[in-house]
């Protein structure tokens, strides 16, 4: 109740109703319990002093009697149940007078009666009532919803950093980078779009609740809000019950403007007509919430402007980014109100149709993965997040028709996000989902960081964009083979045209001024892990996915292979053209290729006509009967009669993922959810999802499509279908020319022109001079599907008896076959980039101590401790030496089967060398050129023996050079090797845990934590 209390103001003595008549119960019944409570303790300490006066004293007289006239039965009625109700006296000092005359009360057994409150009349559904009914319940569980998520997020980032520290990653290089990092994206964009569902619903039953700013007010400015509302009259009050939540919100929102001082007096203006109240009582509440709000969400590159200002808080207790400091993902040196702060900023300062540039370190420390690396997101990230990825992806939503692309939304979720409020007016309030998208990007920025690898992602996905669209723009030229359908060329040059949604918009200004790199901010902007992941969904999903159910089987070539294929394939298994199966394992679902179901020997010819649009008794008659007269006989019998369109190849049908993440069918037919939660009861499961339902719903869902996702990791997700497509067209034409066909095709066509263009469609309407129906290439087409189907009835009725006429044609074909298949080339329809760029290597570290540690290994928890090992060696002596050794950033990384961490050095024994004096220089005495040079990876070490003066301190350690107990070193300069960082632990590492092996227990290890004395 105490809590209760405290979250909302004004409840413990009434004078506040806050929430439904469910939640109002609810506080009373609380009340109720704590004032029994209470006086029950009260019992208790009159019943131990009485006690305690009987067993010290002999006088009847200074014992209490009850109405029975025994003490005894008081104190065995009560026993000695009471006892644990006498705690420290909490009473405040003027509750003190009160209870006084309460205790003499009870020293007299007069006992005060409590009324139990009255159950309203609706039965209370508890959960319903007081969780999804209140407000600021609601308010509060969007933001733990949204720190839930966003750790969703960055646990999936780390999975794809691991993978690229190679951990579980095989020979195969880094094939399979691009799909993780598709799948990692597709986690953010769900979470992201899970917040934006909790925003809009929390809105919708809280109308008061407008923005981002009043769900602030609502949680942490409670006590604000209730002051302004007690001093309101009552009458106003209930007729807008919530304005001085709404001006709370407003002074809130002021604090994250440019210039927010100046929004003030009209919002105090309006509110003083609204309330009543007075100017000079409006003025101060606007200027004390102002300056709180100021203060808590400062910017890196305000805290030294604002130093006076936050000595003076500090004094206090209070300092900036507190409030959501309980939040480990959104919270304190990761928090999202720093990222709302920059982007309602920054959304004040951009002018229509035009683009921000950043002068070099304005907003903060250059960000460098490499030579710079953030240490946290607030402040580390700021001039990167600022000076490029927000300038350059607010240049390119106002540039770029996004409200054009279908299934924005599910795929590129973020930029969708922004390009909304951008359009719809960019000075409003910034949703928290579009905050929270654009906090995920640096996220994945911050996890990702580090050992070159967000350069390396961003190579990868630039190319395998880039590379998509080289390959479309490649077949989408008339002029070059294979001809293909007009439609075809009409939807290539549509997609194509998306490569431009991924470039920089152009600037006006000035670029002999100094600005930020231009290459850099296009990588931080457009292929940072988040962003890159949403163009590569979009091209993989639209552009080759949605696009290929379109331009693969333009002119039947799918069908075409396929059933022939199959044919081929069932006549003698131990034909194998590794594409072609593929393929067919692709498509086996497709309805389109196999109607009616896949055939089998006796009903190739039947299926074939069924899919390529005849009625299904016009395919019977046609698979059943060969037409005598050949060709020209064939195509005389079927004028007129085909009736049926050809079935659409659906995207879906041969895409899992598509299905889930497209049209977002997400239902758990595959049981999904019993596995997200793993070695769970029921009981515990249905906890779980009630404690973490958001968190639950988005891991059930990232499951199913990340699921589907491998389910087309091989053969779906890297293919260009349209690429596809012209290939099966061109080993269609190639094989027509190859079997003799393409002769008896334009026989025909030159001996009947008038007779071939004229008739009935497939869906039976006449043909029109000029149209693609009587043009060359689609009667052409027409034909050679006779001349298919002529084939495969072969195939039907052939056997071992047949005249070897069959045997020879099929022998012939499959030759061809497989020799066109087996030399093509993987590059030409594959577009998943996944090798690093020899003309811009990657980047080496000048310094070991630069950067930052592992992800996963940071030794900031003892959840995540740094992997110490040790290293053993001989000494001259002979005699064993084990070196525990704390890892640096750049050391590798060896884990064991046993759980266990391996040395990764290869001890060679000494490689010092006497100097002049006759003595050794000490590894501590080595300037950090020579130990970049001699190959340091920050590996550290402390010693107890020896003859030097680094006794006791950490020092380097690069194998062969360590110290040797017995060996006279030259004198060492502590003071300067601490100011280099080569001798002690450097100040990051201090507080850090680390994992070492247990020595007492062989095979275990234990946790320590490095000590600033060493």
């Amino acid at each position: 109740e105490l809590l209760t209390s405290t979250m909302f103001p004004g409840t413990a003595t009434g004078t506040v109703r806050t929430g439904d008549k469910g939640h109002q119960y609810m506080i009373e019944i609380l009340r109720y319990c704590r004032s029994v409570l209470r006086f029950g303790r009260h019992i208790a300490k009159v019943a131990i002093l009485e006690n305690n006066l009987k067993s010290t004293s002999t006088s009847p007289s200074t014992t209490a009697t009850g109405e029975d006239g025994t003490v005894d039965q008081f104190y065995d009625g009560i026993g000695g149940q009471f006892n644990a109700l006498v705690l420290e006296d909490d009473e405040e000092e003027d509750e003190k007078e009160k209870w006084e005359a309460e205790d003499n009360d009870i020293r007299q057994r007069k006992f005060r009666t409590f009324q139990v409150p009255d159950t309203p009349d609706k039965e209370i559904d508890i959960q319903k009532d007081l969780i999804d009914g209140d407000d600021r319940f609601q308010a509060i569980a969007l933001l733990q919803t949204m720190d839930d998520l966003m750790g969703a997020v960055n646990e999936h980032y780390g999975l794809l950093k691991t993978f690229l520290r190679g951990i579980d990653r095989d020979d195969a290089g880094y094939t399979g980078s691009i799909q993780l990092l598709m799948e990692c994206t597709v986690v953010a964009n769900m979470a992201t779009q899970s917040v934006h569902v909790a925003e809009n619903a929390l809105m919708a039953n809280h109308p008061h609740l407008s923005s981002f700013y009043h769900v602030l007010a609502l949680v942490f400015l409670t006590n604000s809000v209730a002051d302004i509302t007690q001093i309101i009259n009552k009458t106003k009050l209930e007729r807008e019950p919530h304005m001085a939540l709404r001006f709370v919100g407003e002074i809130i929102e002021c604090s994250f403007h440019n210039r927010g001082q100046e929004r003030l007096p009209g919002i105090e203006t309006k509110f003083v007509r609204k309330s009543g109240l007075s100017l000079q009582a409006v003025q101060d509440h606007a200027q004390q919430i102002h300056m709180l709000v100021a203060h808590e969400t400062q910017l890196a590159l305000e805290e030294p402007m604002n130093a006076r200002m936050n000595r003076l808080f500090a004094t206090n207790g209070m300092h900036p980014h507190t409030w959501l400091s309980q939040s480990s993902y959104i919270g304190g040196d990761a928090c999202i109100m720093n990222t709302q702060n920059i982007v309602q900023k920054l959304m004040d300062a951009v002018e229509d149709r035009q683009k921000l540039v950043a002068k070099p370190g304005f907003w903060g420390p250059q960000f460098n993965e490499i030579t710079n690396p953030a240490k946290r997101i607030r402040g580390g990230l700021d001039e990167a997040f600022a000076g490029s990825v927000m300038p350059e992806l607010m240049a390119i939503c106002m540039n770029a028709p996004f409200h054009c692309l279908p299934e924005r939304a599910q795929l590129i979720t973020v930029i969708d996000l922004l390009h909304h409020h951008i359009e719809g007016g960019r000075t409003r309030p910034v949703p928290a989902a579009l905050t929270f998208g654009l906090h995920a990007i640096l996220t994945s920025i911050m996890v990702l960081q580090g050992d070159g690898d967000l350069a390396r992602i961003a190579s990868f996905a630039k190319q395998s964009y880039n590379t998509l669209f080289a390959q479309l723009d490649a077949v989408s030229d008339p002029s070059q083979q294979p001809e293909n359908a007009p439609i075809f060329y009409w939807n290539v040059g549509l997609f194509k045209n998306l490569v431009n949604f991924a470039k920089p918009a152009s600037s006006t200004y000035d670029t002999r001024i100094a600005f930020l790199d231009p290459a850099i901010a296009e990588g931080l902007a457009f292929w940072n892990p988040l962003i890159g992941g949403e163009y590569m969904l979009y091209v993989s999903y639209m552009c080759s996915i949605g696009l290929g159910s379109a331009t693969v089987d333009s002119l039947g070539q799918l069908r075409f292979t396929l059933h022939l294929y199959n044919a081929l394939k069932q006549r003698d298994p131990s034909i194998h053209v590794p594409f072609l199966q593929k393929l067919d394992k692709v498509f086996s679902k497709t309805r389109a290729v196999w109607v009616g179901g896949r055939p089998e020997k006796g009903s190739y010819c039947k299926h074939f006509w069924l899919a390529w649009g005849s009625s299904i008794a016009e395919a019977s008659r046609m698979g059943s009967d060969t037409p005598s007269g050949g060709f020209m006989s064939s195509l005389m019998q079927s004028r007129g009669n085909l009736t049926r369109q050809l079935d659409e190849i659906l995207p879906e049908e041969y895409s899992a993922s598509y299905r889930r993440l497209v049209q977002q069918v997400l239902t758990d037919e595959d049981g999904v959810a019993d596995y997200t939660i793993l070695n769970s009861t029921n009981k515990e499961r249905e906890k779980q999802q009630h404690h973490y339902a958001g968190l639950f719903a988005l891991l059930t869902r990232v499951n199913m499509t990340r699921d589907a996702m491998d389910e087309d990791e091989d053969f779906v997700l890297p293919i260009n279908f349209s690429v596809v497509g012209c290939i099966l067209l061109e080993f269609t034409n190639e094989l027509s020319k190859h079997m003799g066909w393409d002769e008896v095709l334009n026989e025909a066509m030159a001996a009947y022109p008038e007779f071939m263009r004229t008739g009935k469609t497939m869906g039976g309407r006449k043909m029109k001079p000029g149209s693609f129906n009587t043009s060359d290439i689609n009667l052409k087409c027409q034909g050679m599907a006779h001349m298919w189907a002529a084939m495969l009835s072969r195939l039907d009725s052939s056997g071992d008896d047949d005249d070897g006429s069959t045997r020879m044609e099929t022998d012939k074909a499959v030759v061809f076959m497989t020799k066109f298949f087996q030399n093509l080339a993987k590059e030409r329809y594959t577009f998943f980039v996944e090798k690093e760029e020899e003309e811009q290597p990657i980047q080496t570290r000048h310094s070991p101590l630069e950067g930052s540690y592992p992800y996963g290994r940071t030794g900031k928890t003892s959840r995540l401790p740094l992997a110490g090992f040790v290293h053993f060696k001989y000494s001259k002596r002979g005699k064993p030496v084990a070196r525990l050794i704390k890892p640096g950033k750049c050391t590798p990384y060896h884990p064991t089967a046993s759980g266990d961490v391996a040395t990764p050095y290869e001890e060679q024994g000494s490689k010092m060398k006497r100097e002049r004096s006759g003595k050794y220089r000490h590894i501590a005495s080595y300037t950090m050129d020579e130990l970049t040079e001699l190959g340091w990876d920050g590996a550290m070490y402390s010693t107890s023996q020896g003859r030097h003066a680094a006794i006791d301190l950490y020092v380097p350690f690069i194998c062969g050079y360590d110290s040797d107990a017995d060996d006279n070193y030259e004198p060492i300069d502590i003071s300067a090797g601490k100011r280099a960082g080569t001798i002690g632990l450097p100040p990051d590492d201090i507080g850090r845990y680390m994992e070492i092996p247990d020595i007492r227990n062989p095979g275990q290890r234990q946790l320590v934590q490095l000590n600033k004395s060493r």
